[in-house]
């Protein structure tokens, strides 16, 4: 696959980021401040856990 995952959001496989999501959100039909809502509250759970290091890392 080039070095990029098999999954992609929004057409982006190496760093999709907040954009990337809101745009697919929109695409979708779901109602964009409801996506937003949602993309905060998991950016708060991942900040306020030890997932961070994990991703950093990437899982090693």
């Amino acid at each position: 696959m080039g070095g990029e995952h098999a999954t992609t959001i929004n057409s982006e496989g190496k760093k999709p980021n907040e954009t990337d999501m809101i745009n697919v959100a929109e695409k979708v039909g779901l109602n964009l401040n409801r996506a937003k809502h949602i993309l905060s509250t998991i950016k708060t759970y991942i900040y306020q856990s030890n997932i961070q290091k994990y991703l950093r890392n990437g899982f090693r």
